[in-house]
């Protein structure tokens, strides 16, 4: 996660309101919004992100369950002048992972399996090494599995739509990095496995089974399996840092990216998803407590990583439960302060925008009312 001070140079770089590189759109109506002043301070801080890389960028923000501030600033498609609005639609990458997990506990609940069953069993094409891996172990990272996205050749497939076979046999390619369970190592295999397991236990594919089970019980309209093209108006185009103007970025297959990054949404969506996923909508709150418990590996060492949320204190020394995500032309936070009942979502196309840092300095902007983002 960014530290604050680089959240108070994005504040500090700020030397206009939004505009430079593209359009503000005004945010919908909500019931009770932010002031106008801590409205101003969030348009400067989106400034400042977007002010040396352009593109897009859309912020939304609640309090005690209620949307506050929602707006788009930028850029969905910039060769074809389409500003962001509320309702573009942007990749989330690895904030993908807590719906996977999500998912995967509800199929716990329902006894189509166990936490600790190997992966051996439930996904026998996978040639699974000895000792044997577990679902809980693919769900917090203590596999030992190696993450595909980091391998050899791995950027010769990012781009084409794979089989899940020639995915399956990459990722085995790779020995293990270390024993199942003995430390944390953080992996996308274990999630794209994941994938692919609860396609199989529940006999559906794994963007149907969340539409059906997560996104249309829950109302969210605007979440979704994300295009491996996107068309730059509803789901915005992707965008690399490159000479003096951002360029469009590398493209990636959905079919890669997979349960581990694939999934497609909007800053108000995200919220919401939060707030069911903690209130017991999605699973029940016991399981949500497992989900955001520390791993304890073997080695000794705690993690403040759970089932696809990670767990922090860095804004004001405010708990934060969140996940980030990032790739090319994507980057996304989604956080929410318990002590404070404040959610932040933030989500970008150009991959030299930090949500992180955009993130964390509007959650220290609002913590804060009297500390003002710099001229």
């Amino acid at each position: 996660m960014a530290t604050l001070a680089l959240v108070s140079l994005a504040m500090a770089a700020c030397a206009s309101p939004i505009g430079s590189p593209g359009p503000s759109v005004s945010p919908r109506p909500s019931p009770s919004g932010l002031p106008l002043a801590s409205k101003a301070g969030v348009d400067q801080i989106a400034g400042a992100a977007l002010s040396a890389e352009g593109a897009g960028l859309s912020i939304a923000v609640e309090r005690g369950g209620q949307a506050v501030f929602a707006k788009g600033y930028g850029w969905a498609d910039i060769e074809n002048r389409v500003p962001v609005t509320v309702n573009s639609i942007f990749g989330l990458a690895s904030v993908t992972k807590q719906f996977t997990a999500a998912a995967i506990m509800q199929m716990v609940e329902q006894g189509k399996f166990h936490l600790d069953d190997y992966l051996s069993k439930l996904l026998p094409e996978f040639p699974d090494q000895s000792p044997p891996v577990t679902v809980r172990q693919l769900l917090n990272h203590t596999s030992g599995i190696a993450g595909y996205t980091s391998l050899p050749g791995y950027l010769q497939l990012e781009p084409y739509d794979q089989s899940e076979q020639t995915m399956i046999s990459f990722i085995a390619s790779s020995p293990r990095k270390f024993a199942p369970g003995s430390r944390f190592g953080y992996s996308n295999s274990g999630y794209f496995l994941l994938g692919l397991l609860l396609e199989r236990q529940s006999g559906s594919p794994y963007a149907t089974y969340l539409q059906q089970h997560l996104f249309k019980p829950l109302g969210l309209h605007d979440t979704e399996f994300c295009q491996s093209h996107p068309d730059g108006r509803r789901e915005v185009r992707r965008y690399a840092a490159g000479g003096s103007s951002p360029q469009p970025a590398a493209p990636v297959s959905m079919t890669v990216a997979f349960s581990a990054g694939g999934l497609c949404s909007t800053p108000e969506d995200m919220l919401r998803w939060q707030d069911a996923l903690r209130a017991g909508r999605v699973v029940s709150k016991a399981t949500y407590r497992l989900m955001t418990t520390p791993t304890l590996a073997g080695d000794g060492q705690t993690t403040p990583y759970g089932f696809g949320l990670e767990f922090d204190s860095i804004v004001g020394g405010q708990a934060v439960v969140w996940h980030d995500g990032g790739g090319p032309g994507i980057s996304s936070e989604l956080a929410y302060y318990p002590n404070l009942n404040l959610g932040v979502a933030v989500v970008s196309n150009a991959d030299r925008v930090s949500a992180t840092v955009v993130a964390q300095a509007v959650a220290e902007f609002l913590i804060e009312p009297t500390r003002r983002p710099s001229p």
